[in-house]
């Protein structure tokens, strides 16, 4: 029986790749993307595999003909037990891994000479030894059989070369090249921005998505279930350009802040839930505006906390739906208290915790979590209706001022506060455990 592992599957790449390369057959020159030194060996192998996978899709069919039982490749069936012979769930693994008959046959003459395997790192990873420095050079001489699948990537780095997933590993560690720095946008990079398009300007602040300008109706139909009578509908122009961080302000954002002696150097805590990539939490409005205050000061540029119009805007994404997805909630869409009855139907219970940012899908404008996870804090002072609201999107800085418009419910909320329209009234001193904030950036263009 034939065991599909990772070291297995690295070494059918390989080889493969030799015999696709050296072997004559008809097909060769139906080949557009042949490996060259210093081109990426993954690139590589994935052109010429897909390339592959078209020359060879009726040997394939053969060869799945005949590893199931019926009339295929002579070698498959025969009067000795046949070691080639595997079952449907390993043929659809190796079948939706690498979809290469030339592989498969390679692999068969592992059995009787190891000089292939000797040969091909010389030939064909070439390119890849000459961009490392000389002393690591040697720890590439050969493949080395061995089953890699049951040593970690760090092993294999600091160690030997053992497979192309080891050489895969080596090349993102040790030929990587540095990092961009961070740094503010100057103007005219800034005036070239589309919707769409995203930049970070510090290092550890929030990546920002570029908003595109519209009209929309803030507020809710009054048809929609479980709306609210302070969401009256209200036609808003947004005329001026800015952008909106991709998630909310994490952990690690803010810790970044406190290192650098912002954020009043206050540490919120995490509930036991963890840190890194989760929203930051236990923060009030106050927390939230000198969060902003340190980026502005360190890019030079106008960052700031959304609007209440703003953040109803970004949420709905151009739709008109409770939710930028539709009219309906579950929790493999959000984080909320998923057993309280949604738009349509019972969802099973929620998650009880906050998430990391980048879970879920984002909406269409590259945003995630605008429904769930934490609520956010916005700009305006509360109040009892949208109204009065400014026309242009700006926020409303009248009203009770004591209290801050929140937006997109949390992991501790029913559906019908995750709602686009949905919103409340949070007293801004308040520090909670599903209070958080995502950052807005006024654009000049």
């Amino acid at each position: 029986m034939l065991r599909v592992t990772s070291g297995m599957r690295g070494r059918w790449l390989l080889v493969g790749l030799f015999l696709i390369l050296m072997l004559p057959f008809p097909a060769l020159a139906e080949f557009k993307h042949l490996p060259a030194p210093g081109l990426d060996v993954q690139l590589a192998l994935r052109q010429v595999r897909e390339q592959a996978v078209k020359a060879t899709r009726k040997d394939q069919e053969r060869l799945k003909h005949g590893l199931l039982g019926g009339p295929g490749l002579p070698w498959v069936s025969g009067a000795s037990p046949p070691i080639w012979s595997i079952t449907e769930r390993e043929w659809q693994q190796y079948s939706k891994e690498t979809k290469d008959i030339r592989v498969l046959e390679a692999f068969k003459e592992e059995h009787k000479t190891d000089a292939v395997y000797a040969w091909l790192p010389e030939a064909r990873i070439d390119g890849l030894n000459r961009q490392r420095p000389a002393s690591i050079n040697p720890r590439i001489p050969t493949i080395q059989l061995l089953d890699c699948a049951t040593l970690t990537e760090e092993d294999v780095c600091k160690g030997f070369m053992c497979t192309w997933e080891a050489a895969r590993c080596h090349e993102a560690t040790s030929n990587a090249s540095p990092a961009a720095t961070a740094k503010p946008l100057s103007t005219a990079e800034e005036r070239v921005l589309k919707p769409g398009g995203s930049f970070t300007e510090c290092d550890n602040c929030p990546e920002m998505i570029v908003m595109p300008t519209g009209r929309f109706l803030m507020g809710s139909p009054e048809n929609e279930r479980q709306r609210s009578s302070s969401e009256t509908q209200l036609q808003v122009s947004i005329g001026v350009p800015f952008a909106v961080g991709k998630y909310a302000v994490t952990f690690d954002q803010w810790e970044a802040c406190v290192a650098e002696g912002g954020c009043n150097g206050y540490k919120p805590g995490d509930q036991g839930w963890g840190r890194g990539n989760r929203p930051v939490i236990n923060v009030n409005w106050d927390d939230a505006k000198a969060y902003v205050a340190w980026v502005a000061r360190k890019t030079g540029k106008t960052y700031r906390l959304l609007s209440n119009a703003e953040r109803e805007y970004v949420t709905r994404a151009s739709t008109t739906t409770p939710y930028w997805w539709g009219s309906s909630i579950g929790t493999s869409q959000a984080n909320y208290i998923g057993e309280i009855y949604a738009s349509e139907g019972r969802s099973k219970a929620g998650y009880r915790q906050t998430m990391p940012v980048d879970s879920f899908k984002p909406n269409a404008w590259g945003l995630y979590q605008v429904h769930g996870n934490v609520w956010e804090w916005t700009e305006d002072c509360w109040n009892d209706s949208n109204e009065a609201n400014p026309a242009d999107g700006s926020a409303r800085t009248t009203g009770d001022c004591s209290r801050r418009v929140v937006r997109g419910g949390s992991w501790d909320s029913n559906p019908q506060s995750l709602r686009s329209a949905g919103c409340d009234g949070i007293t801004a001193v308040i520090q909670r455990f599903d209070l958080g904030f995502r950052l807005a950036r006024t654009l000049n263009q």
